[in-house]
């Protein structure tokens, strides 16, 4: 880490710097740790993949996709699960995490909020045990 810390205040721009702090998220940043580039960015931006639902025998079946997006896909993505759980009362609500492959917890965590009952909701540890909310 030092050596990168070294390499990294010898670079000028953010280009130069990115691949020192993919190097340092894989040594202190764990497997659910990455860095995304602005030029990843707008490829992710491309590809939003938008929450689904439906329902059946007033069952609620919501289908939450990985996301990935700008504040703005993030908004709707939140919106368009919020409101299709709390436009009317259901007799139960499945919420299909399959094919997640992660990504902002943000939009999916407010979108499903009506159904999150209140408290501690998760705990982030690191490799030194500590606690990182």
């Amino acid at each position: 880490m030092t050596e990168i810390r070294n390499d990294i205040s010898n670079k000028h721009t953010y280009k130069e710097i990115y691949p020192l702090l993919k190097q340092a998220l894989a040594i202190k940043g764990g497997k659910h740790s990455s860095l995304i580039t602005p030029s990843e960015v707008k490829k992710e931006v491309s590809q939003y993949k938008a929450p689904t639902s439906s329902v059946k025998n007033n069952i609620l079946y919501v289908h939450l996709p990985e996301f990935n997006g700008s504040s703005s896909q993030g908004k709707r993505y939140a919106n368009t699960i919020y409101y299709k759980l709390t436009s009317k009362t259901y007799k139960g609500i499945i919420i299909d995490l399959r094919n997640n492959l992660g990504g902002d917890i943000g939009p999916m965590l407010a979108g499903i909020s009506p159904v999150i009952p209140n408290g501690k909701l998760f705990e982030v540890v690191n490799a030194a045990k500590r606690l990182r909310v």
